[in-house]
């Protein structure tokens, strides 16, 4: 639990400094050989429950387009018989198997699928863990043919929740939102410790339930010094991802981070935005 709490900057004698604190100290990393990403930490580490950890956090990674497309299946059959047929006339012809509308509807969600997908196999490659194509290959060339290991319910929910936090923190369309929630605080840290030049360093600040890191990274933005502590391994690898370089403006990806969702659903083209 330390270890992850810690994942965003490490305390001063770690030899691996994240990107905010080590931009602090020592200017923007462009070596390399400096980053070590959390999920080679933890792989290093002689932990063996926490190892364990972390590769069920990664299969359900990996796993994600295969539940989102299993899950929106389940949903329909279960819909489909169970209501009576005087029910099932009122539904929109893009829930009618063997529609055009339906078709074209599902050709749209597996689009969503591969997106999301795509932004997560190149966030595990990122920190150094195999991604889901190089699984399928390795399942492909492997001699041993086990039961797959399917991941749970509670760990695919995270893996939804990371890709809407993104949206919250990282995106445009989510600047509305992260205001109201982060720009409170800002103003209050801003408000009771001052940048005035009174103390020997910039006051000291830890942001619990750090989640993908912006409301970390604001702060270090405004002179602060900053510790982000997140026990959440899905977030972890994120925020590494996100504040490491993986992902920028120069080199942005497209979610669609609605896909699962089923509540406040106007029409399917929400779920696939």
């Amino acid at each position: 639990q330390k270890k992850r709490q810690n994942a965003l900057t490490p305390s001063s004698e770690a030899k691996n400094r994240s990107t905010m604190e080590h931009h602090q100290e020592n200017g923007v990393n462009n070596n390399e050989e400096e980053y070590t990403s959390i999920a080679t930490q933890t792989k290093m580490s002689d932990d063996d429950d926490e190892n364990a950890h972390l590769e069920e956090v990664c299969d359900s990674f990996r796993q994600y387009a295969t539940f989102a497309r299993c899950d929106r299946a389940g949903r329909a059959h279960r819909l489909l018989t169970s209501l009576p047929q005087s029910q099932l006339e009122f539904l929109p012809q893009s829930m009618k198997p063997g529609t055009s509308e339906a078709m074209e509807r599902e050709k749209e969600m597996q689009k969503a699928e591969i997106r999301n997908q795509f932004f997560i196999d190149s966030m595990l490659r990122h920190v150094g863990m195999p991604n889901s194509q190089d699984i399928t290959q390795q399942e492909k060339h492997s001699m041993k043919k086990g039961k797959k290991k399917w991941s749970s319910d509670d760990n695919m929910s995270k893996v939804s929740s990371v890709l809407k936090s993104l949206v919250r923190d990282w995106s445009e369309e989510g600047a509305a939102e992260r205001s109201q929630s982060y720009q409170p605080i800002l103003d209050g840290v801003e408000k009771y410790l001052s940048l005035d030049g009174s103390m020997n360093h910039p006051p000291r600040l830890v942001v619990p339930g750090a989640g993908v890191g912006r409301l970390a990274l604001e702060l270090y933005a405004r002179g602060y010094e900053v510790q982000g502590n997140e026990f959440s391994f899905h977030m972890l690898l994120a925020s590494d991802f996100i504040l490491n370089g993986g992902c920028s403006p120069e080199r942005p990806f497209a979610i669609s981070p609605w896909l699962t969702e089923t509540r406040n659903v106007r029409c399917a083209a929400d779920r696939a935005r």
